[in-house]
């Protein structure tokens, strides 16, 4: 008796006609003869046997009275075929849109575990099409859709790598469990979350994503891929759901952390549906931007006390360290302040300065 494993794939399409054909044969029964028994022409019989014609829900249960072979087994072999020569057909199709792997780095995400290795092109391509959640390339999205994309100032940005950091960042942030957005709960997640720049990541980060997660924003960091130039993105994913994606590229404490607040700023802030990116050479000078700078300048470092620091002539290791430990802030961050500012050479004391080591960072649980 035929039967059909759950997890069947064959590699080729095979018509269950085909098989009727052998099991009549193994039966000694002709076409005439069993087309008579079915209560059906002998031309629909033989063009099923030939695969010409489906095996329909109403054959399969006449076959199943003549032969006894559960009608399921042949509904099932239809299915399997109609898949399998769509695949097929989908297949060709794909082969002809080769240039796609091409465009985004495959080769990376498939490093990262964001897309399954495969060995055919067209598996390769159907990867990239589950990845995006697409039908087609012709329905991918548009390049960015996030609020206050900030982009490193000499970056030379990549569409189609940015695209897939997005969608990465989409993808593990819509699999983040998180409650309705609450802007109070946020802004006091914030003010809770400055007090760990202190911590290392593997104490930092889990208490950082649940805050926020508590607040209905879902927080990830990403390692980075070849020119997307965005260290952080704030989005929302739906009116209850905002999001923050972090980009792991430099890891530095100051960048890191500014890039933080000033995305938090963008959630807080600007609620609004209005997607826009910044890219090297548009104008990044909108309020917008300056509102998520200044906040996040502010939130780290009080304005007046950076003030009254910032008006000595020159600043020591042990001045700055004492006056990040006044104010509970890690010294890189001051550090990285005054450079901002000008107010201490690129060369001066980079030991304060330090590198956040992130592999706890990219838990997903």
């Amino acid at each position: 008796m035929i039967d059909v494993p759950v997890e069947y794939r064959p590699n080729s399409a095979l018509h269950p006609g085909k098989l009727l054909l052998e099991e009549l044969e193994a039966r000694d029964l002709s076409q005439r003869e069993f087309a008579k028994r079915m209560d059906r022409p002998a031309q629909v019989i033989n063009q099923i046997v030939r695969g010409k014609k489906a095996i329909t829900p109403e054959t399969a249960l006449g076959i199943e009275k003549v032969l006894g072979i559960d009608a399921q087994v042949w509904i099932n072999l239809q299915r399997i075929y109609d898949l399998v020569v769509a695949r097929m057909a989908e297949d060709e199709k794909l082969e002809l849109q080769s240039e796609w792997l091409q465009r985004f780095p495959v080769a990376t995400m498939v490093k990262f575990g964001w897309l399954e290795e495969q060995s055919r092109k067209s598996e390769r391509l159907r990867e990239l099409l589950k990845f995006f959640a697409i039908p087609s390339f012709d329905a991918l999205p548009p390049t960015a859709e996030a609020i206050g994309f900030r982009v490193t100032e000499r970056a030379r940005v990549d569409e189609w790598a940015l695209r897939a950091w997005l969608r990465q960042g989409e993808r593990e942030a819509e699999a983040q469990p998180t409650a309705p957005f609450d802007h109070d709960r946020f802004a006091a997640a914030v003010k809770d979350i400055r007090s760990l720049t202190t911590a290392a990541p593997e104490i930092f980060w889990p208490r950082m994503r649940q805050l926020c997660a508590d607040a209905g924003v879902a927080l990830v960091a990403l390692p980075h891929l070849p020119k997307t130039g965005a260290n952080g993105v704030a989005r929302w994913l739906n009116p209850s759901k905002a999001m923050i994606q972090l980009n792991l590229r430099y890891s530095w404490a100051d960048i890191f952390w500014f890039t933080f607040f000033h995305e938090a700023a963008h959630i807080m802030q600007h609620q609004t549906k209005h997607v826009f990116v910044d890219l090297p050479g548009e104008d990044r000078n909108t309020p917008e931007e300056a509102d998520a700078n200044r906040f996040a300048s502010d939130t780290l470092i009080p304005p007046e006390q950076f003030q009254q620091f910032a008006k000595r002539e020159r600043c020591s290791s042990d001045e700055v360290t004492q006056f990040a430990a006044e104010i509970g802030i890690h010294p890189g961050v001051v550090v990285g302040r005054l450079k901002h500012e000008e107010l201490l050479p690129q060369n001066r004391l980079n030991g304060l300065r330090s590198r956040l080591r992130f592999a706890a960072a990219q838990d997903k649980n």
